[in-house]
């Protein structure tokens, strides 16, 4: 019995070893946690304030806390469907404001990522099929927006002066309207988080659309 004692007591210790070991290798890519506001890059002149989402161990999933800008998430214009995986807002996040927006000791620490497809859930949806795309900035989808913020008034998100300036929807208690990468029911549309933080699967708004705000986000080693 002693020695049985004794094997169980050195398997333990060996445990809470190897624990403390796991957690050392980890801290260092993470000092932030879920709910946590951190200032990282800057755009138009302005710090970038951001939410902490999530931690793991590619890093911190971050999202801006204001809509940061109005945009479209495509002007195309032929007959081509538009989905994530060849629009122009995915175009724009990971070229030009990756490379404007931060330092480049600050782009070592935004990780590339694979950014699953999504479309609409709707019962009657006419959105083609699309690609996992591996981006550094990219947008919720559905399901995320869902996950990370468990209600509508918590998804409610106030838009910057720059958005306001540009165009961006301004309603409900100053609230913005914001992308996901969602493909909505119909044909190059997106779903949307609307300015009372709700988000209609069936409902989205056309690809064209110039007043619905961009949140970006992007899993960064802070």
């Amino acid at each position: 019995m002693y020695k049985i004692i004794r094997v169980l007591s050195a398997v333990m210790a060996m445990a809470m070893v190897f624990g403390i070991c796991s957690c050392g290798k980890r801290s260092p890519k993470v000092s932030v946690k879920p709910g946590d506001t951190v200032t990282f890059g800057a755009y138009a002149g302005r710090n970038i304030e951001w939410i902490v989402l999530d931690t793991g161990e590619t890093g911190a999933l971050l999202i801006t806390k204001e809509g940061l800008d109005a945009k479209q998430m495509d002007d195309e214009t032929g007959t081509v469907e538009n989905i994530w995986e060849d629009c122009d807002l995915r175009a724009w996040l990971n070229d030009e404001f990756y490379k404007e927006s931060f330092t480049e000791d600050e782009q070592k620490k935004i990780n590339k990522t694979t950014v699953v497809f999504e479309k609409s859930s709707a019962k009657y949806c006419f959105a083609r099929d699309g690609e996992d795309t591996e981006d550094r900035v990219f947008l919720l989808s559905y399901k995320e927006a869902k996950k990370y913020f468990r209600s509508d008034e918590s998804r409610m998100c106030p838009l910057s002066s720059l958005a306001r300036t540009n165009g961006g929807y301004e309603d409900y208690k100053d609230n913005c309207k914001w992308w996901l990468r969602t493909s909505a029911a119909y044909k190059n549309s997106y779903c949307i988080v609307d300015d009372k933080g709700v988000i209609n699967p069936d409902k989205g708004a056309s690809c064209h659309a110039t007043d619905v705000c961009i949140r970006p986000v992007m899993w960064v080693n802070i």
